[in-house]
């Protein structure tokens, strides 16, 4: 019996948003205050280093994901090299259980930023039925699931563009003094202690760039995987390594660290500096459209990581059936029950 394979279908464009603004999702919004208040303005330096430490793992994606084109991501590869055992179940069903995770914890961002917007939208109906959106959007091809992600990841960006020009055009905006302003966290003390609070930053921060992770996982759906997927992986890297240092940039050069020490919601406060009114909105809208982004890729890793391991034997063989369309349907329907329950 011939291996049941999935279809190619997704072009560079749609594996470049996948990564980018699959990656891009509460951590930029929440993270930078808190960043900030571990290590001052240097959580920019916290967020380019750990741009650039990624590259060594994505390098290796594209090595591997391109030698093996095949759904599953580091699953398919430990089971390249260890065979299908104990190691290849447990690196793929923790893989699989901590997208579903993702996803449904992204529903929940997604019901509460939602209820910020519309007061008295009920939280765990919201959560659930945009799981169930994106569930139903999965089984008709993953077509569907690149074209969704290339809108709401346009939108996305183009958000990000507008903060930006604005933070550093506008009064209220990117300034030096205000980004220099105040004691400095890491005046007086050694240099060990500086770069390990600089390091520590950078852990909290990592999460930011994982999401190039998604290409690889699915990478048996790649369209001319040899040239899309390093392609993808690289572009997708660069691009979130850019908007998140520009962007945490210019929100800790709006507002003194000080005040956005331990905040929840840095991006509006800088935002309602130097865009009054609208700012906030724009900040908030862009904050719903990453949840759904999350959902939507974190959905993809989970569904083709269940599908690949009924397809070697390491689950049920079930989650490997394909419909007509040549999605997982049984994997998708499966997993998004589970990330719906989680969610609610």
């Amino acid at each position: 019996m011939s291996e049941r394979k999935l279809k190619r279908q997704l072009k560079l464009g749609q594996v470049v948003m996948l990564g980018t603004a699959g990656a891009i999702g509460a951590e930029i919004f929440v993270l930078t205050g808190h960043a900030a208040g571990m290590v001052g303005p240097a959580a920019v330096l916290a967020l380019l280093i750990g741009g650039l430490l990624s590259y060594s793992v994505a390098l290796n994606y594209c090595e591997l994901a391109t030698a093996y084109p095949v759904t599953g991501g580091a699953m398919s590869y430990v089971r390249e090299a260890y065979g299908t055992g104990l190691l290849s179940y447990l690196v793929g069903t923790m893989d699989c259980l901590s997208s579903t995770f993702y996803a449904a914890l992204s529903a929940v961002g997604f019901a509460y930023s939602l209820q910020l917007l519309i007061p008295g939208m009920p939280l765990v109906p919201t959560a659930v039925a945009v799981t169930v959106l994106f569930v139903g959007l999965s089984l008709f091809g993953v077509a569907n699931v690149g074209n969704v992600q290339i809108v709401l990841g346009a939108i996305l960006l183009a958000s990000f563009a507008i903060y930006a020009v604005a933070g550093f055009a506008l009064p209220g905006g990117f300034r030096w003094e205000t980004f220099s302003a105040g004691s400095s966290l890491l005046a007086g003390r050694s240099p060990g202690s500086n770069l390990s609070r600089i390091l520590a930053t950078t852990a909290l921060m990592y999460t930011s760039y994982v999401g190039f992770e998604v290409i690889a996982d699915d990478a048996e759906e790649v369209s001319n995987p040899a040239r899309n997927i390093p392609r993808g992986i690289l572009i997708s890297l660069t691009v979130t390594m850019l908007i998140c240092v520009t962007i945490s940039l210019v929100t800790l050069g709006a507002v003194p660290w000080q005040e956005l020490a331990g905040s929840e919601t840095p991006l509006t406060d800088a935002a309602a500096r130097f865009i009054p009114g609208w700012g906030v909105l724009l900040m908030g809208a862009a904050g719903i459209i990453a949840t759904l982004t999350t959902i939507n890729s974190a959905m993809l890793s989970a569904t083709r990581e269940a599908f690949t391991l009924g397809r070697h034997g390491v689950w049920p063989a079930v989650f490997s059936r394909l419909n007509r369309y040549r999605t997982p349907w049984v994997a998708i329907l499966i997993i998004g029950g589970i990330s719906a329950l989680i969610a609610a």
